[in-house]
């Protein structure tokens, strides 16, 4: 059985988060920054792990809050 992120030790758990964001920067285009939050259904601690400085990370989740909050969203 499968553990979930509640059940894992704290060296579990950064080997499940280092394996994902090694995933994601294999799949994005070079240079590109990302931010993983990863938390188990119906919980309310998430796990965090990125690429990029914590402050960079915290502007970019605040600004998407905002967006979320008003409906907007950025035109391609």
């Amino acid at each position: 059985m499968t553990k979930t992120l509640d059940d894992m030790t704290e060296p579990e758990l950064r080997d499940v988060m280092n394996a994902t964001c090694r995933a994601i920067k294999a799949a994005l285009p070079e240079g590109t920054g990302f931010i993983v939050l990863a938390a188990p259904f119906n919980k309310s601690v998430a796990q965090y792990a990125s690429n990029v400085d914590r402050g960079d990370a915290e502007l970019w989740m605040m600004e998407t809050i905002k967006r979320w909050h008003t409906g907007d969203y950025v035109p391609r």
